[in-house]
């Protein structure tokens, strides 16, 4: 493996890791889907894994955006988390593939500008991702492949700017409903730059995915209530009787309630059924801060 664990970026991430009680664990190994790295929260057990594929074990820049990520984790942007009965709900692989898209490319308008920043170039795979996107310019998308091809065509943007805009007008020509989606995705990420905005960011992108779900499939995935997104509540939110901020809701079909954000309709937590009442949280709500809500 290249040196990444004597590089500054590496000795930042470790300490914040430390300072969160999270162990971080580097790795080389196989990676699922061929990808240069990859990264994984175990919020459980406190841990960090970062994997860098075998091909890629000398290219520190591949080490150095995977420990981007976790940064950007360990100071408090925000990150999905998936309803734990979603198995059995209308989350279905299109939903958690998008999950996945959405919290990666919003990390990336943070995380591509740093790595150069930090002085690192990962260029030689951009170039072979820009190649793939170019390469498709004349194909026909039918159906949620058309969401595909715009997550695609947002990721190489942030990736290669400039070179994508070589291709751009191309695109409008021939996929003009994808790079309509690009333009929407490419406005709901303009400010990402705190955890907040990030937030709001995300938010607005499961929207968007609802949106042209329902659109292209008439179903509905219900992703912002069956997705939690870190809550960012000021002191006087805390303050204010909960039922002010949040509501609860419930779906018959699962035993589980669900705290949404009042403010973005959003969901900000799951709370088991089986340790309080519906009716009675719902009192809850109206007896108690926000601050202690959240608490419990």
């Amino acid at each position: 493996m290249s040196n990444i664990t004597e590089t500054n970026i590496y000795e930042e991430v470790e300490q914040l890791a430390i300072e969160k009680g999270y162990e971080l664990v580097l790795l080389v190994g196989e990676i699922k889907e061929q990808a240069a790295g990859s990264h994984e929260v175990d919020e459980e057990n406190k841990k960090i894994k970062i994997t860098i594929n075998n091909e890629y074990k000398d290219d520190l820049s591949v080490g150095v955006h995977e420990l981007l990520h976790a940064k950007l984790f360990l100071t408090g942007f925000p990150k999905t988390r998936t309803y734990y009965h979603a198995s059995q709900t209308s989350l279905n692989s299109v939903g958690r593939r998008a999950l996945v898209e959405i919290e990666n490319i919003a990390q990336h308008t943070i995380i591509y500008p740093e790595i150069i920043n930090l002085g690192y170039s990962q260029r030689k795979l951009d170039l072979v991702y820009f190649e793939g996107v170019k390469n498709e310019i004349d194909t026909v998308f039918s159906g949620l492949n058309k969401l595909g091809r715009a997550f695609r065509l947002l990721e190489c943007y942030y990736r290669l700017p400039e070179e994508f805009a070589t291709i751009e007008k191309d695109i409008n020509e021939k996929q003009n409903a994808e790079y309509g989606l690009f333009r929407k995705m490419k406005r709901l990420l303009s400010k990402t730059g705190t955890p907040k905005e990030m937030r709001k960011a995300m938010g607005s992108m499961i929207k968007l995915v609802e949106e042209v779900v329902k659109k292209e499939t008439g179903s509905q995935l219900y992703l912002r209530y069956f997705t939690t997104l870190n809550p960012y509540f000021n002191e006087y939110q805390l303050k204010q009787k909960a039922s002010k901020i949040v509501s609860a809701i419930k779906f018959n079909e699962y035993p589980d309630i669900f705290l949404i954000n009042k403010e973005d309709d959003i969901c900000v937590t799951f709370i088991r059924g089986d340790s309080i009442s519906y009716d009675r949280y719902k009192n809850l709500l109206e007896e108690k801060t926000l601050k202690e809500i959240l608490s419990m």
